[in-house]
């Protein structure tokens, strides 16, 4: 029987970022961690639905056709899925909550390989940089 794993590997509708205030104000106030190819934008949450809520964008200026850009979004949901686990040990210990966006930055035709270890390590990144902003 395999390892229980800590989180389930997946991504609730509780977990997505969907306000559109929430989001503007993560444009406008949020803490920026950037670990090619991707730009993470976060906040300190209040919200007590999931530890982190996410929202996930693909720029039209860095990949022109939709199709191109909905792949791109649903290699990185994937990788978040299976990702979180990292970021979420890290904001249970605290009991604190996010906000976050994913931007991606990076060419269109990037392997999930490459987008699956570059969002590992910015996920790390971004919970380091967490631990040092907050007490």
């Amino acid at each position: 029987m395999p390892a229980q794993l800590p989180y389930k590997q997946s991504f609730k509708k509780s977990e997505r970022l969907k306000s559109s205030k929430a989001i503007e104000q993560l444009f406008e106030k949020g803490t920026s961690v950037s670990e090619y190819p991707f730009k993470f934008l976060w906040l300190p949450s209040t919200n007590q639905a999931a530890p982190v809520q996410t929202c996930i964008a693909v720029p039209k200026r860095k990949i022109r056709e939709a199709n191109g850009r909905n792949l791109m979004k649903r290699r990185i949901k994937e990788s978040f899925r299976r990702c979180k686990g990292l970021l979420y040990e890290h904001l249970d210990a605290k009991s604190h909550h996010l906000s976050l966006v994913i931007l991606y930055t990076g060419p269109p035709d990037m392997a999930y390989a490459k987008v699956d270890e570059a969002l590992q390590r910015g996920l790390l990144k971004l919970a380091k940089q967490h631990h040092e902003a907050t007490p």
